[in-house]
């Protein structure tokens, strides 16, 4: 296991239980994160920003989960995961099973961005890797 998958293994394995709260020990203070929803691609960063991002979105949904299928080492300090996220609505009910695609950077056993994506290429474009 590279240090690169060290850094990320605490993240994702929680993430997979549906639990989001921060790692803060491994998170960078001008962490970047980015997603792709409905309405356009999101942007927040630092701590202030992506609380206000993360409430707001787990605020819509009364499940969210991911599973990781799959996850490549791109280069040294980017991680790429592939696999699929879970979700009830809260007011709607309807339930989601979708692909995802995360790319995360780390650098220092900092986690410096993470980009959540629908696409491969989206989420890769997001993290400047194209």
């Amino acid at each position: 296991m590279t240090d690169l998958e060290r850094v990320v293994k605490p993240l994702v394995e929680s993430w997979e239980k549906g639990d989001f709260r921060p790692h803060a020990e491994l998170l960078a203070p001008n962490l970047v994160l980015t997603g792709f929803t409905a309405t356009g691609d999101d942007r927040a960063q630092g701590e202030r920003e992506i609380e206000a991002y993360l409430r707001q979105f787990f605020a819509e949904w009364s499940d969210y989960r991911i599973r990781a299928d799959r996850v490549v080492a791109l280069d040294d300090e980017h991680l790429l995961i592939e696999g699929r996220q879970f979700g009830v609505g809260r007011a709607s009910g309807l339930k989601i099973d979708e692909t995802l695609f995360v790319v995360i950077a780390a650098r220092d056993g900092l986690v410096h961005g993470i980009h959540w994506h629908a696409y491969r290429d989206g989420a890769l474009h997001a993290a400047g890797i194209t």
